[in-house]
């Protein structure tokens, strides 16, 4: 908990001292389209391989102030006994709000919706496979015109359990529209690596 107030204080000092320069270089109208590895821990980890996986996630903003987001992942991990794979999907539909503070350098949202997770059954871990919902708060800062970051954290109630999870990632952009992504995510019992394009508008 501690690391995490601290990591969030850092993001809001670099907020409050970012300076746009021009225009705000931080759309939600983007695509964004990765490879990711996963890695399991606790009940999980004593019963699936590390895995690749696909990402997508579209973001829309038909306002200023609000956006529409869907996104995507996929994973299919080896069991470690030897019994075949477990397919894992992870899917989110959502509605957000967000403001520019720092005169555009920086962006604070917050958005929330519907989330489908799946899992299988493996050793203790009982099978996910189900809708739930989830919300979620973040902040991104753009430092200068071609690189951005970001940090999240979000709250899942799905098939009668809590789960939490947070994120951390860069874009680096080399146009106004391209960009290359990489991110990291925790959760509860798996870890997240991504590596991606983007596409913003």
């Amino acid at each position: 908990m501690k690391k995490l107030v601290l990591t969030i204080s850092i993001f809001a000092f670099i907020a409050i001292n970012a300076k746009a320069q021009g225009p705000s270089t931080l759309s939600h109208s983007y695509i964004d389209v990765g490879f990711e590895r996963s890695f399991y821990s606790g009940d999980l980890g004593g019963n699936l391989e590390d895995a690749n996986g696909i990402a997508g996630e579209l973001s829309i903003a038909p306002t200023e102030h609000f956006f529409l987001l869907a996104e995507y992942h996929y994973a299919n991990p080896d069991t470690i006994v030897g019994k075949g794979s477990v397919d894992t999907q992870d899917l989110r539909l959502a509605l957000g709000a967000n403001t520019l503070i720092a005169g555009g350098g920086a962006d604070i949202y917050i958005q929330t919706g519907l989330r489908y997770l799946e899992l299988g059954s493996v050793g203790a871990f009982e099978r996910v496979d189900d809708w739930g919902f989830y919300i979620e708060p973040g902040i991104r800062v753009a430092i200068g015109p071609s690189l951005e970051v970001y940090l999240s954290g979000d709250y899942t109630r799905i098939d009668e359990r809590n789960l939490w999870g947070g994120e951390i990632g860069t874009v680096i952009k080399f146009t106004d529209m391209l960009g290359l992504e990489f991110s990291g995510r925790l959760e509860e019992n798996r870890g997240i690596l991504v590596v991606g394009a983007r596409v913003q508008w």
